[in-house]
């Protein structure tokens, strides 16, 4: 006797969500200047401004804040205290210029580069 049987399920179409637009104008992941000690220093910057810096085998986290054209990296979690630092990018943001006011006054600034996006 023959069977009858059931067609097989279909499958519809799985839906991929579409990339997150950048919302963060300094999105992306950023190499420092080489310390004395030859390591090479890496920040990430996400879309929802969440902050990561690796250095010399420590990462810090904390949050890239809009403050009028510039940014305030603010670090919360990290191994030694880092002071708020303030970040401009530059006109065709491959560049991001850091500046770290010290305790004296004095003002130290770092160029950082952009490797990915």
């Amino acid at each position: 006797m023959p069977t009858t049987s059931s067609p097989a399920p279909t499958r519809t179409a799985e839906r991929t969500r579409p990339a997150a637009p950048v919302s963060h104008p300094a999105a992306g992941f950023w190499e420092g200047p080489k310390p004395s000690s030859g390591s090479k220093p890496t920040m990430m910057i996400g879309n929802d401004g969440a902050l990561q810096m690796r250095s010399d085998g420590f990462l810090c986290k904390g949050k890239a804040t809009p403050s009028s054209r510039t940014f305030e990296l603010r670090f919360t979690q990290c191994v030694v205290p880092l002071p708020v630092v303030v970040a401009t990018l530059s006109a065709d943001a491959q560049k991001m210029t850091v500046v770290e006011t010290k305790r004296d006054g004095t003002k130290k600034s770092s160029t950082w580069r952009r490797f990915s996006a």
